[in-house]
């Protein structure tokens, strides 16, 4: 399951979105333009020491030389282990972080029992998850409709997938 998350979402989306190119630089992909800069990575960078520090300074420097901000989403199981550190120490912020449960359904599935303020809509259609973009960074959540819809399409036509959007979206479209 976890070589089925890293290939889908660490895949460079195709096509890219109007206006973002693609860069290769070793195991690396910088993604320029957009919202902002994102560079995707392999699960398993295969450097490390002063080389990775060498290829951290690149990606900084690259994205800093454009004027643009920059994101490299890191995964737990990413290696080698002290890239994060590194990462922090070549002036990159940790954002809030995320979690992703991955189980098979019978293990984990019950009725959602969702938080105060956050309202769970089923997702049927593409039309769904374009509403959804509208309601959130429209960069970051269009790029993934094509994938999500293809997951869609695999799921057992007996499973609903749902996604929680929090009541503060609508708030930050409004101003």
């Amino acid at each position: 399951m976890l070589a089925f998350y890293d290939a889908h979402v660490r895949a460079l989306p195709d096509p890219l979105p109007a206006g973002v190119t693609a860069e290769h630089d070793g195991p690396l992909v910088r993604r320029l333009g957009g919202h902002r800069g994102f560079v995707a990575a392999p699960a398993d960078l295969r450097v490390g020491g002063a080389d990775l520090d060498r290829l951290i300074a690149r990606q900084r420097d690259r994205f800093a030389g454009l004027g643009q901000a920059v994101e490299w989403k890191t995964h737990g199981h990413d290696l080698p282990a002290d890239l994060t550190d590194r990462l922090r120490a070549a002036g990159f912020e940790p954002e809030e972080e995320e979690t992703v449960m991955i189980a098979p359904a019978e293990d984990v599935a019950a009725e959602p029992v969702p938080p105060e303020g956050v309202v769970l809509r089923r997702v049927e259609e593409r039309a769904d998850l374009e509403r959804i973009a509208r309601a959130s960074a429209p960069e970051a959540t269009l790029r993934r409709i094509d994938a999500i819809m293809r997951c869609r399409s695999r799921i057992d036509a007996n499973v609903h997938p749902q996604i929680a959007m929090e009541a503060m979206t609508s708030a930050l479209l409004l101003g």
